[in-house]
């Protein structure tokens, strides 16, 4: 159900303390942008800013602004640090797909999901689970119940490693060493 929460309340924090705020409605765009040390990160409190400040909290990279969420898919193909500029490429792997998903993963949902698409950051993988876990922003506004936003079954069958999950296109992989 979205909706629950207000615009600007806190929804959960990651492992590794990046806050999520709520939207107060999946469709909703704000128009007031967030920076973190200065760095424009996007606009509050979409699923893009929410990417872009995790990987920017984690890994010192970000990625070029997109008009939309589904657009990381297909327009981005690196990530870059701002302070060198020094580029990561970065893969996608449609689902399903023989490689597995893995922490760190951008998934990236069609533009199927509200017009705009979606984005979340993989934060667990279990394989004798059979689950992943997930952290983002705007997908359903709703208080996270542990240091995650929603936990997605994770199916192997003979095509690989695939994630029961209307719109998703695949997981977006930034190339190690980064």
């Amino acid at each position: 159900m979205q909706g629950v929460t207000k615009f600007g309340q806190l929804l959960g924090v990651s492992r590794d303390g990046t806050a999520a705020y709520s939207n107060g409605q999946g469709a909703f765009v704000s128009t007031q942008s967030n920076y973190q040390h200065e760095l424009l990160t996007g606009l509050k409190w979409q699923c893009v800013e929410y990417a872009r400040r995790w990987f920017y909290n984690n890994h010192k990279l970000i990625f070029d602004d997109v008009d939309f969420a589904f657009d990381i898919w297909y327009q981005i193909n690196s990530f870059y640090n701002p302070a060198t500029l020094a580029k990561v490429a970065t893969k996608n792997y449609s689902c399903p797909n023989q490689v597995a998903p893995e922490v760190g993963d951008l998934l990236v949902y069609n533009k199927g999901y509200l017009g705009t698409g979606h984005v979340a950051i993989i934060d667990s993988v279990d394989l004798d689970k059979g689950l992943i876990t997930v952290i983002e922003a705007n997908y359903e506004n709703t208080l996270w119940p542990s240091n995650f936003s929603r936990a997605i079954p994770l199916d192997l069958h003979n095509d690989g490693f695939g994630l029961n999950e209307p719109y998703l296109l695949g997981w977006k992989r930034v190339a190690s060493g980064s």
